[in-house]
């Protein structure tokens, strides 16, 4: 029932990340015939638990990823991750990532508004006062991603995962070429 209830809050800005988790919890209710309290507390204490184990035991980072941002960091490069989950830094560390390699660590549930929604971009933009041209967001769902990027008017690479369908809009790259492409970015080259 959660993949539906949260499909239907997509498009959907709501005003806070309460007013998102109310009406998911609502919709969660409605659909499972239990209290919204009850589903609430499920999707806190049961659902997200498993989630970042899972990852733990699962998922496995992208070669070189950890490197890459110590590198972009180094050089002074702003580093951002936006996720449609919350407990970002939980999931990061599952994955074997130190929170601290990025600048700003944002879920779009908190701020009440899913991919492909840009508020989420926007505001890492407002915070860091950056022009258009002077964001790069690297994803690996163009639903999702790229239409975020897109809709904020930013740049967007996509990053093959073998796990979803391209729809050929833009070139898919390897993991290779998208580290590449970071790199050049953040020394002031074209991605």
């Amino acid at each position: 029932q959660l993949g539906p209830s949260r499909g239907q809050r997509r498009g959907t800005s709501f005003s806070s990340g309460t007013c998102y988790y109310e009406a998911l919890f609502g919709e969660l209710a409605r659909r499972s015939s239990r209290s919204e309290q009850a589903c609430s507390r499920w999707y806190r204490t049961r659902f997200i638990p498993c989630f970042i184990q899972q990852l733990a035991r699962h998922a496995i980072p992208r070669p070189g990823l950890p490197a890459l941002l110590k590198r972009l960091r180094d050089r002074g490069t702003g580093l951002a991750i936006i996720s449609d989950y919350g407990w970002v830094a939980e999931r990061l560390r599952a994955l074997k990532i130190a929170p601290s390699l990025f600048d700003i660590l944002l879920s779009t549930e908190e701020l009440g508004a899913l991919k492909p929604s840009p508020a989420a971009i926007q505001q890492v933009r407002r915070q860091w006062g950056l022009a258009r041209e002077a964001v790069l967001v690297v994803g690996d769902r163009q639903d999702r991603d790229g239409e975020s990027a897109r809709a904020a008017g930013v740049g967007y690479r996509h990053v093959r995962t073998g796990l979803t369908t391209w729809t050929g809009r833009q070139e898919q790259m390897s993991w290779q070429d998208a580290q590449q492409a970071m790199e050049e970015f953040s020394t002031g080259g074209a991605a």
